[in-house]
This record gives structure tokens, sequence and C-alpha cells, in this order.
């Protein structure tokens, strides 16, 4: 739990009704993919697995350190609908700090600066 503003923020995330993201967060593969209908919670279940995989990393200094792609065909399908979800589930100010960077350059949209907890 974190908070912003002073109010609490709860996230739960539950694989109850999506086995296909259940075996996908599962498995060990170094790379995978993940694929289905438009509303499926794909986006959602990729940003509890980068936090579960991010929790993973051995602390050094303090610090667990890890890197990741979140790949959409288009700029504005990023924008739109998996950064929107990303900073659902990790608030801006409240777990990370995240810079803004132009996205019509060669430059990643979202760099995370610090991350607390």
């Amino acid at each position: 739990m974190a908070e912003a503003s002073g109010q609490e923020i709860v996230r739960q995330y539950s694989y109850d009704s999506v086995p296909t993201i259940k075996r996908f967060s599962q498995s060990r593969a170094f790379i995978r993919g993940l694929m289905g209908p438009f509303g499926s919670g794909k986006s959602s279940g990729c940003v509890i697995e980068l936090v579960r995989l991010a929790k993973r990393q051995l602390l050094v200094d303090g610090k667990r350190r890890a890197r990741f792609a979140c790949i959409r065909n288009t700029y504005g399908r990023l924008a739109d609908t998996t950064i929107k979800t990303f900073l659902h589930w990790l608030p801006d100010g409240v777990f990370s700090t995240y810079a803004e960077v132009n996205a019509y350059r060669a430059e990643p949209v979202r760099r995370v600066q610090t991350i607390s907890r």
C-alpha cells in the first residue's frame, strides 16, 4: 500500500478470471508474448508481471534494478492504453517518479527515475 495526497491507494490483482495471463506469469521464458482480445486484461497482467519480476531482483545498495520493454504498434496506442494502465497500477509520485520524454524522437516515452518501496 502507498499513499498519495493523504489517500491510501490499494491495488489488488487476481488471476482467477484470466487463466491465460496466469500461465503467462508462470512461464520462466526469457522472451514471452501475450495476445488476446480487447479488454482481456493483457496490459494489467503485464504490469503486475513487471512488478513481480522487479521484486525478484537482488538488492544492491538498497535498490532493485531491472529493465523492461513495453512494445505497442503505434505511439498513440502506447500512450492511450499501455501508459494509462501502467499509471493506474503504479501512479506517478506514489511508487515512483517518471519523466515525460518527447515520443517523436528515438527516446523512451516514460523513464523511471526513482523507485521507492
